[in-house]
């Protein structure tokens, strides 16, 4: 409303294409730089982790990386937080952007509050290079920031879920992407956001205005407790997929202490094992659930733990976590403890199915 006139006059909008604003030049920076005009639209704090995040093998890029900070405690005192990967485009087809994301989505769903903090320590990196006045942090110093802004004393207190959230923002989004978002969302539990960058001019000067239209504000709420119960979900089966191989093959007297046992899988495809190196490195003894001796350095690990340290060991630092059992067998048999454990399931139900009838 122009006041001294007295009248209304409709400022009209324009898409990022026409007012020349480019996705990775322009929108991407200014995101990055000011992630509240994204906390704005949304209602919540994000904190950006990265940018053109590439640590994976492949070569695509996530445009902006963010990790949030709901309070939501999984029941043992650990507080979750999420992922947030953000995709930015400029043209209303979106050149298949929510495809893009669910793929970059996958390829990050093991990662840890530890690969956090390292994907922010070279963040901050990037960002010394590029702006004198800001310093590159050191690994502990890049996990007080995140910790300070998750609200959290101790990194043991946080886990990062396997389920990372997704934003898109574009100028506008065609019928194709909006249906395949609210699909997605409300078929399989996923939480994609889509945000509408819209700019103006006034007075020479051009404003840009972020708004959320999926989920409209009034459905946010139920979106959310689909989340977190999916999340109490997803850590109940975990936990008890990991708890219960080991201690049923125990139980029925098929794995004792001093058992042999051998690497029947690699936990990476590529991972490379020295030929003079593979006795050793292969080979363990069962002492217990949570207790088994590695061949390699004389050491206890659970089996998850060993398989992270034999990637770790072989050139593979950051890799995991891992379901051990998968990778481990019986010394004599051709399947893995997992496959054990699923024969002594299938033949309870057998059994159970034939006293029925």
């Amino acid at each position: 409303m122009n006041l001294k006139a007295s009248n209304l006059a409709e400022i009209a909008a324009h898409t990022l294409k026409e007012v020349g604003v480019l996705e990775r030049q322009n929108l991407q920076k200014l995101l990055r730089d000011n992630p509240v005009a994204i906390n704005k639209a949304l209602g919540e704090d994000l904190f950006v982790i990265s940018e053109e995040f590439d640590q994976w093998e492949c070569k695509r890029r996530v445009d902006l990386l963010a990790l949030d900070k709901r309070d939501e405690p999984d029941g043992n005192g650990i507080k979750i937080a999420n992922l947030v990967i953000i995709e930015l485009k400029r043209d209303e087809d979106g050149s298949h952007m929510e495809l893009q994301a669910i793929r970059y989505a996958a390829m990050l769903t093991s990662r840890e509050f530890k690969d956090v903090v390292e994907i922010y320590r070279r963040f901050t990196e990037r960002l010394a290079s590029e702006k004198p006045n800001l310093n590159k942090l050191t690994t502990e110093e890049a996990q007080k920031k995140l910790l300070e802004f998750l609200e959290i004393a101790d990194p043991k207190d946080i886990r990062i879920s396997k389920t990372p959230r997704i934003i898109l923002i574009n100028s506008d989004f065609n019928k194709e992407i909006t249906s395949t978002v609210m699909w997605l969302n409300d078929e399989y539990e996923l939480e994609i956001q889509c945000l509408k960058a819209v700019s103006y001019k006034i007075d020479n000067e051009l404003f840009l205005n972020l708004e959320k239209i999926i989920p409209l504000p009034e459905a946010s709420e139920y979106m959310v407790q689909r989340r977190e119960k999916t999340q109490n979900e997803e850590k109940q089966v975990s936990g008890s997929r990991r708890e219960q191989t080991l201690p049923l093959l125990v139980e029925r007297g098929l794995l004792k202490p001093n058992d042999r046992l051998f690497l029947i899988a690699l936990p990476k495809a590529n991972l490379n094992i020295p030929p003079e190196k593979e006795a050793k490195a292969k080979h363990a003894t069962f002492i217990g659930p949570k207790e088994i001796r590695w061949d390699y350095d004389g050491n206890i690990y659970s089996l998850s733990q060993l398989c992270e340290k034999i990637c770790a060991e072989f050139g593979f630092p950051d890799a995991g976590p891992f379901q051990g059992p998968l990778f481990w067998a019986k010394e004599g048999e051709n399947k893995s403890l997992v496959d054990m454990a699923r024969s002594l399931d299938s033949a309870l139900s057998v059994t159970n199915d034939n006293q029925t009838k």
